[in-house]
């Protein structure tokens, strides 16, 4: 492996922790406040769309990258809805 390539996975771990604490917020408190929706959803359709960009490339790290948000997203996109009416005590008020 080459630096470059250290720097796309770095890159792809740091795509996973900041999903993190949201993906966890949602699940774990069932609370979807201050999630904008019309925001995951572009996140949605741009990282699918960079996907397929990077399928015709090759490039594996930019795949998994690109698939990764779109994974993300996705996810608080499910849980966002699903939990939307929910609010947790801290943000009740």
């Amino acid at each position: 492996m080459q630096t470059h390539d250290y720097i796309g996975y770095t890159g792809i771990l740091l795509i996973a922790i900041a999903y993190a604490p949201t993906l966890y917020h949602l699940i774990a408190k069932k609370c979807a406040f201050n999630i904008c929706m019309r925001r995951q959803i572009i996140w949605l359709f741009a990282s699918v769309m960079l996907a397929i960009y990077a399928f015709f490339l090759p490039s594996i790290v930019f795949i998994i990258a690109t698939l990764l948000q779109a994974f993300g997203s996705s996810a608080v996109i499910f849980y966002a809805f699903k939990h939307r009416q929910n609010r947790c005590d801290e943000h009740r008020h």
